[in-house]
Formats: C-alpha cells, structure tokens, sequence
C-alpha cells in the first residue's frame, strides 16, 4: 500500500464518513453523493472569450493569442515584459518569429473589432480603450483577456 492510500485509510479510521464525503464533495465543487460536472480547461475558456470578440481561429493571431494569454496565466511577469519575453516564448512554441507573433496578434484584433459585436467588445473592454484610436494594444488587449478568463474561472 503507497503512503498516500495508508493516509487516506486513517482518515477513514478517524472521521466520520458524511464528513469526509462532505470535504470530499467540497474539494471537488459537487453535492455529496454526485458526479462532479466536466470542468472547461483553461484554453477552452481563453478560446470561447477570443471567439466572442470576433476573432476568427483560422488566423494565426488567434493561436497565438490563446498561447499568449496562458503563458501570462502561468507566468504573470510575462505580462511586464510582453516583447522581450512572451513574443519569443510564443514564436518558440509556434516554430515562428517574435515579429510575426506580435502582427499575427495584432492582425487578430483588428478583425476582431471589424467583425466583432461591438456590445460584446464594450463589454469585455469598456473604458480600457481609447476612443480615438478605437481597437486596445497587443498588451492591453491580451491583459485584459487574462482578467477575463480569470473571472470565467470562477464562476
């Protein structure tokens, strides 16, 4: 028996069963007695927001996006650093260069406030984007999806 399994059978040994399938159920973000519901993944979440501003997933800007808003999911400082060190971590994963990870996303945000809702992109972006210029930077636009996704999270 693994040490894990010994634990778990001293748990057992030391509380009572409807309580520890209750911290159980807990942990697991279910009532006790059912099946925990399939939870979307992280990219899932960063691909339904994307495709909610109208960014198509056939452009590359659109994968490049998804591997950007991740890596600063995972990586926060990413985000202080958004050409020195996640441009030429998404051109390393996507075998490309950091020039074109930065057009590629660019290019994504542009179709997508061409061809996007626009109650859905004042939604998401509100007052983080100048009126005048109309569409947010690289780095706004991938920080605020990382809020976002966050937020969808936890829900």
């Amino acid at each position: 028996m693994s040490e894990l399994e010994l634990t778990v059978e001293a748990l057992k040994r030391c509380i009572p069963a409807e309580v520890l399938e209750k911290a159980i159920s807990q942990v697991k973000n279910t009532a006790p007695g059912t099946e925990p519901k399939p939870s979307r993944t992280t990219e899932q979440t960063i691909e339904e927001l994307l495709l909610n501003t109208g960014m198509p997933t056939h452009i590359k800007g659109f994968r490049f996006a998804v591997t950007g808003i991740r890596l600063i999911l995972e990586q926060p400082e990413m985000a202080d650093g958004i050409t020195k060190w996640l441009y030429p971590e998404i051109a390393r994963i996507h075998d490309s260069t950091p020039c074109r990870v930065e057009r590629g996303i660019r290019h994504g945000i542009e179709v997508a406030w061409s061809r996007g809702d626009l109650n859905t992109l004042y939604d998401y972006f509100r007052n983080t984007v100048d009126e005048n210029r109309g569409k947010p930077t690289n780095s706004e636009f991938l920080t605020r999806m990382v809020y976002l996704t966050r937020d969808q999270q936890m829900c």
